[in-house]
């Protein structure tokens, strides 16, 4: 009797666990998204007594292994042992170690504004028991603006430390470019918003390019280089971030190198659009000579470019042919603008004048994870082709991700039609709620009505679609899935759809594109793909007439493309066009 009445107990047990675990996979490890507020976190409006000796010495003891359970990176037990802690109760340098703590748990755990005002708040007070300066969280606030992509606040607190001589050249660039890149999309009123609460030093600066007449410029780099050197507020720091080799110039003879017959004929018609495009609205126009590269050998346009008739080419396309350029391009003292990226991206033997303007979806993907991780997302699910492109954007993404510090929760791979649904039902977790359900009826014999869910610790979703076929049939399968309350972001090639198609399926996702699809007024691309590479010849135009590309900052430029500026490895790169869709409209983000 003991022993079947110990096996019911067990039974027992076993259907509770499971009613408890129905329809769920392991519960989301962090918090929800909240404000913060003051020195800490403001306590419970109801009476407490006053903690004994021994629990203010474990609450001591907890804030310590918190700070240390952070600096190993282990967030979630630094979070959890946080919790803990009632720190009115401690004293105030305590405090101030646990505002600085939970100011470090927010940029983590919590949306970007409750993380930026609770480091804002950390310059109200005297930091030196922490060992820190204003400047040091100044810094961080900088950092986590420059990836939230909150232009305001990178400007703000971004343009202080340039006015410090003893800056290193490397930082001193690179904080200039993100400056300047963050000015680009500001507006002359923001920007003297912002002054005002500058050192008047800073505020020549700003003020010297808050006009409208140097931010509509499309050529803004060049222009802010200009204003600032006027400004005389950054003196030779900005002669030298500036200019490139003054004796390098893009005006003079153009030569045009583009596969106009064969496999890759429409492209490079379509490019070559774009470049006569740009041509005919010259005032003052470049000679142009264009060859079909189907028909001319390498070694052929590299001859031709060691006359010196030429001061520049915009090509090849070739994948293939790029990979050639590398070398060849040590033989001419003319500008080469590839228009592709090779097969060997460590090959360090090109020609000082070698650059790679592209429309790489390996880039794109690299950009869409910044725009994730912008948006507050720490957790993803991807779900991407079993292709060649598919491997190849992942990786992209996974580098990214990876190294901003995000966590890839899982993925769903699908070969076609057929896998979007299974694949998807194993990612979000269904299929594990699906079968706890069975089995808890089978242990109870009875009949269970109970609702199957997704799993809770995915923050976004991001949609590798190849196609809009791709797209238009996953987005809808996610709401059906239980996951219709995630936000979805999707690369450029979910947007190939005819203006006259709904765009209902797609209603809400985040996508990445070049402003406008239709670059060449009363011209209609036959495809958004054709339109992209029409935007691309329009922009390999304006750079080839660019007297420098050698000068990160003097070459940023509006381009229709997104914002593009060249690295010092000779790549141009390039900052999209965030969209979301609305109903039958995309509007910019």
């Amino acid at each position: 009797m003991k022993h079947n009445e110990l096996l019911t107990s067990l039974l027992l047990l076993g259907i509770s666990l499971l009613l408890a675990s129905c329809g769920q996979t392991p519960s989301k490890p962090l918090p929800e998204s909240r404000e913060s507020t003051g020195i800490i976190a403001s306590q419970p409006d109801i009476e407490l007594t006053e903690p004994t000796e021994p629990e203010l010495e474990a609450m001591r003891e907890a804030l310590t292994q918190a700070e240390l359970a952070w600096a190993e990176a282990n967030f979630h037990h630094a979070l959890s042992l946080a919790q803990t802690i009632r720190y009115s109760a401690l004293s105030d340098q305590d405090q101030l170690r646990g505002l600085y703590l939970q100011a470090q748990l927010d940029s983590v755990f919590s949306a970007y504004p409750a993380t930026l005002k609770a480091h804002q708040a950390l310059l109200r007070y005297n930091l030196e028991p922490l060992g820190l300066r204003t400047s040091d969280i100044e810094e961080r606030i900088y950092q986590l603006a420059v990836r939230h992509q909150d232009h305001a606040t990178t400007v703000r607190y971004g343009l202080l430390p340039l006015l410090n001589p003893k800056v290193s050249p490397e930082y001193r660039r690179d904080r200039l470019m993100s400056i300047a890149t963050a000015i680009s999309h500001l507006k002359a009123d923001q920007l003297i918003d912002i002054s005002r609460q500058l050192p008047p030093t800073a505020q020549t600066v700003l003020a010297s390019v808050a006009q409208p007449a140097v931010l509509e410029r499309r050529n803004v780099g060049a222009n802010l280089c200009q204003q600032w050197n006027d400004s005389n507020a950054f003196g030779t720091i900005s002669a030298n971030e500036c200019h490139g080799d003054a004796s390098e110039t893009g005006q003079g003879a153009l030569l045009i190198a583009l596969p106009l017959s064969g496999r890759l004929k429409v492209a490079g018609e379509a490019i070559l659009d774009g470049i006569l495009f740009s041509h005919l609205n010259q005032a003052k126009r470049a000679d142009l000579h264009i060859v079909d590269t189907e028909e001319v050998s390498d070694e052929a346009l590299l001859s031709v470019l060691q006359t010196g008739q030429f001061s520049s080419m915009i090509g090849p396309l070739e994948k293939s042919r790029v990979q050639s350029w590398l070398t060849l391009s040590q033989a001419t003292q003319a500008r080469i603008l590839a228009l592709n990226t090779p097969e060997n991206l460590t090959d360090s033997a090109r020609g000082q004048h070698f650059y790679q303007l592209a429309l790489s979806p390996e880039a794109e993907a690299t950009f869409l994870a910044d725009t994730v991780y912008g948006s507050g997302a720490r957790r993803i699910l991807i779900i991407r082709p079993q292709t060649d492109w598919g491997a190849r954007t992942l990786l992209a993404l996974r580098t990214r991700w990876q190294a901003l510090g995000g966590v890839e929760t899982a993925t769903a791979t699908y070969r076609g039609q057929e896998d979007y649904e299974s694949s998807l039902r194993v990612a979000l977790g269904v299929a594990d709620s699906a079968a706890r359900r069975r089995t808890l009826g089978r242990l109870s014999g009875l009949s269970m009505h109970l609702q199957a869910r997704r799993r809770e610790d995915i923050d976004a979703v991001i949609m590798l679609a190849s196609s809009p076929e791709e797209a238009r049939s996953i987005k809808p399968l996610l709401a059906f899935h239980f996951a219709e309350d995630l936000p979805v972001f999707a690369l450029s090639a979910a947007n190939d759809l005819p203006q006259q198609v709904d765009h209902k399926d797609l209603d809400d996702v985040v996508t990445l594109d070049i402003e406008s699809l239709q670059p060449i007024p009363n011209e209609t691309p036959s495809s958004p793909a054709l339109a992209r590479l029409i935007a691309l010849g329009i922009d390999a135009y304006a750079l080839s007439q660019l007297p420098e590309l050698n000068a990160p900052l003097k070459s940023l430029y509006r381009g229709r493309t997104g914002l593009l500026w060249v690295d010092e490895q000779g790549f141009v790169q390039r900052r999209w066009k965030v969209l979301k869709y609305d109903k039958d409209e995309r509007k910019t983000l």
